[in-house]
């Protein structure tokens, strides 16, 4: 009988401990909800229409510059439309990057709430939480990376893509210029 005693007086030890835990792990659930709350409100931040314009006037302007290729360019000339290209071919990625990283970002909240339900009820395996924490910061870590390469994509594009739409707009009027002229 003692050994029962025992036995059950671990039990209510280890349940009571686990319990003094729970404000510290629903603290780490509080301070990731709001770290991934911060990286929604700066993906929300992509305009899609300013996207799609980028799409089309690339689009259109590369279809311009085929047509107007000729044998030999400058290195200059060579250079910026390397550079307008490198810029054009990131922009089908972005939308799809900021839509994996909202997907993400969800998929981790979903998570995080579920399991602040199960500890403020004492659901589940107590004993698990921790490592059910320190798997979601893992998680977190990772789609850091993904959201900073986003975000870093993001602000390359939109501070370089216009001065170089001017550069090819230039170069492409130019072009028919000297086309005409011939």
């Amino acid at each position: 009988m003692q050994k029962w005693t025992l036995l059950i007086s671990i039990a209510f030890v280890f349940a009571g401990c686990a319990d003094l835990k729970k404000s510290e792990q629903l603290e780490r659930i509080d301070m990731m909800s709001t770290e991934l709350d911060t990286w929604k409100l700066e993906l929300l931040d992509f305009d899609k229409e300013q996207w799609k314009q980028w799409m089309e006037n690339t689009e259109t302007s590369v279809t311009k510059l085929k047509q107007l290729e000729a044998d030999t360019v400058s290195l200059e000339t060579a250079m910026e439309i390397d550079t307008y290209r490198k810029l054009q071919k990131k922009l089908p990625g972005l939308a799809a990057q900021q839509n994996g990283c909202l997907k993400d970002i969800n998929a981790i909240q979903k998570r995080l709430k579920k399991l602040r339900s199960d500890i403020e009820k004492g659901n589940g395996r107590r004993d698990k939480y921790d490592s059910y924490l320190n798997n979601e910061e893992q998680e977190m870590e990772i789609l850091e990376a993904k959201c900073a390469f986003y975000q870093n994509t993001y602000e390359t594009v939109k501070k370089e893509l216009p001065l170089a739409q001017e550069n090819i707009n230039e170069l492409i009027s130019e072009r028919i210029v000297v086309e005409e002229v011939q």
